[in-house]
């Protein structure tokens, strides 16, 4: 993967957890999901509540997705993998953070 990709690819997992975190578009689906959760168990609404508004939790999901959809298209290298997922995640937060502050 070259930096330009890395870079837009980082972006694009860092505008997915601001979608599913902060965007009103959602926001209807995302209290559906909290609440579905809470008739099940308390302790699961507490948890889909978190997961759902935490920028590293979502940026490591997000980043597993798409380090393997690069994994699928080259040749898949565990080495490779395990670092282009956790610094797509990282780049992810700290972007989020940089914006937070602005």
């Amino acid at each position: 993967m070259t930096p330009f990709w890395f870079l837009l690819t980082a972006l694009a997992v860092w505008r997915l957890v601001v979608f599913v975190r902060q965007d009103g578009l959602i926001e209807g689906s995302r209290n559906k999901l909290i609440i579905f959760f809470g008739q099940k168990q308390k302790l699961w609404a507490d948890k889909a509540n978190y997961l759902l508004g935490c920028q590293w939790c979502l940026g490591i999901w997000f980043g597993l997705l798409a380090a393997i959809g690069w994994q699928i298209k080259e040749s898949f290298d565990v080495l490779e993998f395990l670092v282009v997922w956790f610094s797509l995640a990282a780049t992810s937060s700290i972007v989020d953070l940089i914006t937070d502050n602005l």
